[in-house]
């Protein structure tokens, strides 16, 4: 694709441009070049999905100044479950002095081009900022709805040299807190075999899903990003439920627990397993986060009873964000001959995918772990 008349050419991904995407990562990221390097090998490559790079390179003047990059992500739906692709974007840098023009919509129709040619009907986004939020709902994305982060403040708060005083008596003192309890295990070792065979066993009702098989489970757990401590419950010897806690990884700052995953048999309570992690919490003095949007609606009303608050919104959207967004592929150039009045935006199976509706937030069993930020 040659430039165009304002001086920028659309590219696909190549190894060459490899060193210019570490860079713009690393200015959105200000982290290390090694870091970055470290992360987007993971992301892409050594994601079990991974084909082939989706991402469309902004040039200007044969430097790259913009890009917009998908991760492979597979889905299941209905029952019997049909298996599908819905890449899932996971970074957007467009350099200041080169926005407003007119780049994002560009871009965006290059990398879900290349998403469409490897079999894609969908792409999602899971943590769109501001901007790309807007811009997604221009280019006729829809929104699924807001996420309801909640919060279980920590037991002492703040940050004045008293409250830090007070924290540290608080974990010297965590021995005398209730123990999780008998069948609990808490661990930073990965389970992936026993954790997938759980997901597979755990009743699935047709709602659309990620793919949890025990490859996914080594590759998503070892985010160079991210630390994780999992509960696990288990009954005689065997797992019945996990819970999967999140914290941000060195150099980025900790921040609060994140209940970022689980699952569970028929033999366990929701609301009990929470209660065994809101005491870890305790332990750690540490605040827990989680999705209310993510949850039954009976096990919805019960977080208030736990110590659950709504996580006060900040910020440009904050009240729409975190959100769900899903786009439809279109191919570049439409099957319908020219002059057709059909309208595809209106048609339900062209959103449609084993008998569920993906652009309706009911129809999902949501996870925040399927989200690029844990």
């Amino acid at each position: 694709m040659g430039a165009s008349p304002d001086g920028y050419e659309i590219v696909p991904y190549a190894d060459r441009y490899r060193q210019d995407v570490l860079r713009l990562r690393s200015g959105f990221r200000a982290i290390s070049d090694a870091w970055n390097e470290q992360h987007f090998r993971w992301q892409q490559e050594e994601c079990p999905w991974f084909e082939a790079h989706q991402a469309a390179l902004a040039l200007y003047e044969g430097r790259v100044v913009g890009m917009r990059v998908l991760q492979p992500a597979e889905w299941e739906a209905g029952t019997p479950a049909v298996r599908f692709k819905g890449p899932c974007y996971a970074g957007t840098v467009i350099e200041e002095g080169h926005r407003s023009k007119g780049l994002m919509s560009r871009l965006t129709r290059a990398v879900e081009e290349q998403a469409r040619r490897g079999g894609a009907r969908f792409a999602l986004n899971l943590n769109a900022g501001p901007v790309t939020h807007m811009g997604a709902l221009a280019e006729g994305w829809r929104r699924l709805g807001a996420f309801g982060p909640v919060i279980r403040p920590a037991a002492i708060e703040g940050f004045d040299p008293g409250r830090r005083v007070l924290r540290g008596a608080r974990r010297a003192l965590a021995v005398v807190l209730p123990a999780p309890g008998a069948g609990v295990k808490i661990s930073g070792r990965l389970r992936p075999d026993e954790m997938a065979e759980l997901a597979a066993s755990g009743g699935n009702d047709g709602r659309l899903r990620h793919v949890k098989d025990a490859r996914w489970f080594r590759w998503r757990y070892a985010d160079p990003s991210s630390r994780y401590l999992f509960v696990y419950f288990e009954r005689e010897r065997r797992l019945v439920g996990y819970m999967a806690l999140h914290r941000a990884a060195p150099p980025l700052p900790g921040g609060p627990l994140n209940l970022v995953d689980w699952e569970r048999s028929d033999r366990l309570d929701w609301s009990e397993m929470l209660r065994v992690v809101t005491r870890v919490a305790d332990r750690r003095v540490l605040p827990v986060t989680t999705w209310s949007a993510a949850l039954p609606p009976d096990e919805r009303e019960r977080l208030p009873d736990l110590g659950f608050v709504p996580r006060p919104p900040s910020g440009a959207l904050a009240r729409q964000r975190p959100t769900f967004l899903v786009g439809r592929i279109e191919p570049s150039e439409p099957a319908e001959a020219v002059g057709s009045t059909r309208d595809r935006s209106d048609d339900d199976g062209d959103w449609t995918v084993g008998g569920r509706r993906v652009d309706r937030v009911d129809e999902w069993d949501l996870r925040p772990i399927f989200a690029d930020p844990y």
